[in-house]
This record gives structure tokens, sequence and C-alpha cells, in this order.
């Protein structure tokens, strides 16, 4: 009898727990920084408002793409035999997605300039930034090593869009796959535990 683990099913709901937190903590800033005092100043951003946003989402880059990797691993390893799948197992996520179901997936498509590539790669690329995190020093006002900061961007927008990403993943791949291998994936994506408990969102993307 096959069996499947199914771990990835606590990151997806995980996530979908700390998206519900992200939004309600942005839209409670959003509200608060809408009043003001007698002299008509918004409320001060303190050190401790940053804290709390910046770790909400610090949890969504890495539990996204901890999902999404999953996700491109299971898909894999459901189409592949065992030994092909150790051979591509190493090979980084970004052409998990957009190369490798090319390979029995003849009409398979990635365009790369669509907004699922561009949430993607900015995902990934946040995620490499902070796992391989390096310090910048200073000496003097002078600049001894760059370190690795982070691309200045909307990352409100962004979590957005990495909001629905998988669910828009795993759909792509259904326009092109509609067999018992890819049926038996979306059964085991746990994408439907992941929307219930955002409350049935609509796609950003």
């Amino acid at each position: 009898m096959e069996t499947f683990s199914c771990y990835h099913q606590y990151i997806a709901t995980a996530l979908a727990r700390e998206m519900n937190a992200y939004f309600e903590h942005s839209e409670y800033m959003k509200r608060r920084f809408q009043q003001r005092d007698t002299r008509g100043n918004p409320p001060v951003y303190t050190k401790p408002d940053r804290m709390k946003t910046e770790e909400l989402r610090l949890k969504i880059i890495l539990l996204t793409a901890n999902y999404i990797e999953a996700l491109a691993n299971n898909y894999l390893s459901v189409k592949l035999a065992a030994r092909e799948f150790e051979a591509i197992e190493q090979v980084e996520i970004l052409k998990k997605w957009t190369a490798l179901p090319g390979v029995f997936l003849p009409e398979y498509n990635f365009p790369k300039d669509e907004a699922m590539y561009d949430a993607l790669k900015m995902l990934i690329g946040q995620r490499n930034t902070i796992v391989h995190m390096k310090p910048r020093i200073m000496l003097n006002g002078e600049v001894l090593k760059k370190g690795s900061p982070s691309k200045r961007f909307n990352i409100h927008k962004y979590i957005e869009k990495w909001d629905l990403l998988p669910l828009h993943l795993i759909e792509h791949l259904g326009k092109y796959d509609s067999s018992h291998e890819y049926m038996k994936f979306r059964a085991l994506t746990f994408i439907d535990d992941y929307s219930e408990i955002r409350g049935g969102q609509e796609p950003i993307l």
C-alpha cells in the first residue's frame, strides 16, 4: 500500500495562520495611522511596531518558500521514479517550477514575463537573503563588508501576491497535466486547508 508523509500540511496551515496575523496587523496599523493628535500629527511608528511587522514578514517569507518547495518536491516525486527524483532533488526551487515539469509535459510553459514568475522569483530571492544572511560591517563610516541587505521593494504588495502563489502554481500545473499522478498530487497539497483558514480569499496575481 502506497503512503505519503504529509508534514507539509502543517506548513500550509501554519502559513495560513501567519498570513491572517499579518493582514490583521496591517489593517490595525493602517487604522491607527489614520488617527491624528490635537496638532494633526500621526502616531509615532515605534520600535515594537516595527519588530512585530518585520517578524510577521519574516515568518511569511520562510514559510511560503518552504511550502512552495515542498509542493514542487511532492509533484516531482509522484511523476518521477525514485532514481530520477534523486537525480533532480538538489535542483534549485525556481527550476523545479519553471523547467523540470517540461521533462514529462511537452507543452509545459512558465512565462517569465508574467506576475506569477515575478512573485516566485522575488520570494526565492528574499528567502535566500534571509537564510544566507551576512552582516554589514562599518568602521568610522567606511563599509568594511557589504553584507547582504534586502532588496528595497514594496513588500506588502508582494505578500498580497505570495498569499495565493501556491494555489496559482498548483493550478498552473493542472493546465498541462490531467494525469492520475497530478490528481494525487493535488489532493496532497492541502491547499484547501490553506484556503479555508485564509477565508477563501480571491487571487490577487
